[in-house]
């Protein structure tokens, strides 16, 4: 016996493989299981009829070892949902249903007749919009409508199941099945109807289906359970509401009859996700899902609501594994996967558009700056650094994302927040609604719990922010410079030097750092040294890591203890935080191991500390 299953959630940023996870599992479907496909977004104003229609066509499709999948109960409420009734007049309308209903066995080819009520739903589909037939069925309804009636369809037809079912709903109901689908039909023309009405069909949905793997020649091969592929969901959670209703009204029924779908979702970590994190379901990372941690999460199981799975970032090492397989004309494949993994944090989708431009345009040694400003391949005009930013920002407005652009300085969404009330600096709103702060945008959490950009995307947008000049609205001197002022008015220390260190700013840091060094613990020391070393850099040196290093901090005497160590210090961990920065930073390694050593004994009780710190990069 089949077991309730939750709706399997994928979440993730854009470009984060959610829909190429979809295609996989189609591919691998695809005449191994009934399954039916839709793009939420792509829906529009469909009606749960339209919707449940395009469903059940995709799942009749003949299949292996299932057969041709039957929705008598679906297309019985869809007969009644279609006739015009004069409700003031019961009788009437009890009448022009039943009318209707005696159509039903004048239906030679029910799959088609589901096609042609969801006709412009399956045209947003990809694998069928370019099927002959499907779009243009709309124009051929009487065709479909005919005398000839096959004998088999009518036997199994005639049996009066599906109207019945209205009567009960498999929930014990005692009423006149022909007064319900009058009902129906009223309150589907009622404009607070729609979403009740969608609860029933799907309900009726569900039973068809399990009554279709319960009957005929196939039904012990029917092992496993037919499947809804929903990309983008947060556009049909009014779908998924009717879903989720007609699980729950069945209740415990459903754990002894469970029904035989599987429905598997990509949700882009907004709508759904926001709702469901309320409730205290957070995503579960894709290593630990599986049905015994949903079981375990207190779900429930008689509820077959979603169940969140994050899609995480690429490892080092399965970047390693893609820049491997770009063939042996790449010299140094090793600093080519810390350079791509270094810049894209593991991002699928921006990983995946830099190493197609690598090898598209043979750029060995890389220069990460030379990638992100080639054409995308295929392409000629668009540049890959702006290829990548449109995947994350579709459709946002250009002013949108000027704002972006200047918001990427901040460290996390408070901060930015903070930046966007200072309405010089900003073109729109600093209003929290704003789309400039979208979950899609602001989806990643550091360790400290703030809500920050997603990696690859600040990094792309900083860039812009540091091509603009002194004569642009908010210029990288501007922003930085209003940020490190307003951390140090919020006694922010962290945020003030990763600031300051954003602006050049080497020897106010390392003079500050220093003067902490035998007053902050040393691990909350090293700690804060990570956090301002992260800062972002403008850009603009050509010099070599080492070289770089020496540059920046000439002002600091050598017996200079410990500020001219503490100096170097901070130079390499910024330079190696920086992934524009040449990747061979194993050059650096052993110079920081010495820095580190040096200032140690400086560090009050925390000697060992900066010692076991050391021997790290040793």
């Amino acid at each position: 016996m089949s077991r309730p299953v939750p709706m399997l959630t994928f979440t993730g940023p854009p470009g984060s493989g959610k829909t190429a996870l979809l295609d996989e599992l189609a591919a691998g479907l695809e005449q191994n299981v009934p399954f039916a496909r839709l793009d939420c977004a792509r829906l529009g104003p469909s009606s749960p009829q339209e919707v449940l229609a395009a469903l059940a066509f995709q799942l009749s499709r003949p299949c292996p070892g299932y057969g041709t999948l039957e929705f008598p109960r679906l297309i019985t409420g869809q007969l009644a949902l279609g006739a015009t009734l004069n409700v003031a007049r019961w009788t009437l309308a009890r009448r022009q249903v039943e009318d209707e209903l005696a159509a039903y066995l004048k239906i030679s080819d029910p799959p088609q007749f589901l096609a042609t009520l969801a006709a412009g739903v399956l045209a947003t589909v990809p694998a069928l919009s370019n099927v002959p037939g499907v779009v243009t069925l709309g124009q051929h309804l009487p065709g479909l409508v005919v005398g000839g009636i096959n004998a088999v369809l009518r036997g199994r037809r005639d049996r009066g199941d599906a109207r019945k079912w209205f009567g009960h709903q498999d929930k014990g109901l005692a009423r006149d099945p022909i007064d319900v689908l009058v009902e129906l039909n009223h309150k589907a023309r009622s404009p607070d109807g729609s979403q009740e009405v969608g609860e029933v069909l799907w309900a009726a949905f569900l039973a068809d289906l399990r009554d279709g793997f319960r009957r005929g020649r196939q039904a012990d091969r029917r092992t496993l359970n037919c499947a809804v592929l929903l990309d983008d969901v947060d556009a049909g959670l009014e779908l998924v509401s009717g879903l989720e209703v007609a699980h729950r009204q069945r209740g415990q029924l459903a754990v002894d009859d469970p029904d035989p779908l599987t429905v598997v979702a990509t949700s882009s970590r907004s709508a759904l996700v926001r709702r469901l994190s309320a409730a205290g379901e957070d995503p579960v990372a894709i290593e630990n899902a599986g049905y015994e941690d949903y079981a375990q999460r207190g779900s429930g199981r008689h509820r077959a609501g979603p169940y969140l799975v994050r899609l995480d970032d690429l490892s080092p090492e399965a970047v390693d594994t893609l820049v491997s397989a770009l063939g042996p004309r790449l010299s140094d494949n090793r600093r080519i996967s810390a350079m791509v993994h270094g810049f894209a944090h593991g991002h699928p989708g921006a990983t995946r558009m830099l190493l197609d431009a690598i090898a598209e345009h043979r750029l060995d040694p890389v220069s990460l700056d030379a990638v992100l400003d080639a054409a995308v391949p295929g392409d000629g005009v668009l540049r890959v650094a702006d290829g990548m930013v449109a995947t994350f920002l579709v459709d946002v407005a250009p002013n949108v994302v000027e704002d972006l652009v200047t918001c990427s300085a901040a460290r996390n969404i408070d901060q930015a927040l903070r930046l966007a009330r200072y309405r010089p600096l900003l073109l729109g709103t600093g209003d929290r609604n704003s789309a400039v702060f979208d979950g899609t945008v602001w989806s990643r959490v550091d360790d400290a719990g703030a809500r920050t950009m997603i990696p690859v995307l600040r990094r792309l947008l900083l860039r812009r922010l540091a091509a603009r000049t002194e004569h642009d609205r908010a210029d990288w001197a501007s922003v930085h410079g209003w940020l490190r002022r307003r951390c140090e008015q919020d006694q922010d220390r962290a945020g003030e030097l990763h600031h300051a260190l954003a602006l050049g700013e080497v020897e106010f840091v390392t003079r500050k750092l220093a003067d902490l060094l035998d007053e902050v613990p040393a691990r909350a020391w090293l700690v804060l040294l990570r956090e301002v070393c992260a800062a972002p850099d403008a850009g603009g040196h050509a010099l070599a890591p080492v070289e770089r290093v020496r540059e920046l901090t000439r002002w600091a005497p050598p017996r200079d203890l410990p500020v001219a160590p503490l100096a170097r210090l901070v130079v390499a961990l910024w330079t190696v935080a920086d992934p524009f920065r040449d990747a061979r930073h194993r050059d650096l390694d052993g110079e920081i191991a010495a820095d580190l050593d040096d200032i140690a004994p400086y560090a009050g009780d925390g000697l060992a500390v900066l010692r076991a710190e050391a021997d790290k990069y040793r």
